[in-house]
């Protein structure tokens, strides 16, 4: 187990998982709660960060809700964020 963000965020967080590198092996995508900088973090199965990305310098009042799906067809999936949750 690990904390995807600081352990003193309480706005929760949101998942997703997906191989996004095709290497057939899932990683773990998480979305930021509410009350938090939007952004998004790229984990491996053992929980090593691997990639963040920052979706604005707002706070965000509802979190990311991030998607993981192949929507070009080549076998990698891709993350998608909604404008507004679902």
């Amino acid at each position: 187990s690990f904390f995807a963000f600081d352990p003193h965020e309480t706005g929760g967080v949101h998942l997703a998982v997906g191989d996004l590198d095709g290497d057939g092996r899932e990683e773990i995508v998480v979305g930021s709660g509410k009350g938090t900088l939007p952004r998004i973090r790229v984990y491996d199965g053992k929980g090593r960060m691997l990639h963040e990305f920052f979706l604005g310098a707002q706070f965000s009042s509802v979190g990311v809700t991030p998607v993981v799906a192949d929507i070009d067809g080549d076998g990698k999936e891709e993350i998608l964020v909604p404008s507004s949750p679902f």
